[in-house]
């Protein structure tokens, strides 16, 4: 995924998607991205160098990690995401 200023940048990167922001590079860039989340699954980019080749070198740190991604993106679907159920929705609307 390539995007800029985006929630469902971190979405796709629970679902295994490797992730490009595109910086802003006249103000503030918005990374909705926690900390705890590995540099393997995104890169910030500015346009240093040519789109491709960023791609190029996100897909392989990816397929160089799949053994861990399984386990990291559990542990952050625990951490960032609840389960939609009546009792949740109720809750958030009714506080």
């Amino acid at each position: 995924m390539i995007a800029a200023a985006s929630s469902s940048i971190f979405e796709s990167i629970v679902h295994g998607v490797p992730v490009i922001i595109i910086g802003n590079r006249r103000g503030l860039t918005y990374n909705p991205i926690p900390i705890n989340c590995k540099s393997e699954r995104w890169v910030l980019y500015y346009g240093e160098k040519p789109l491709s080749s960023i791609i190029m070198d996100l897909l392989v740190k990816h397929k160089n990690n799949v053994s861990s991604l399984e386990l990291e993106l559990n542990e952050l679907k625990a951490q960032y995401f609840q389960r939609i159920t009546s009792f949740e929705t109720k809750r958030l609307i009714l506080g």
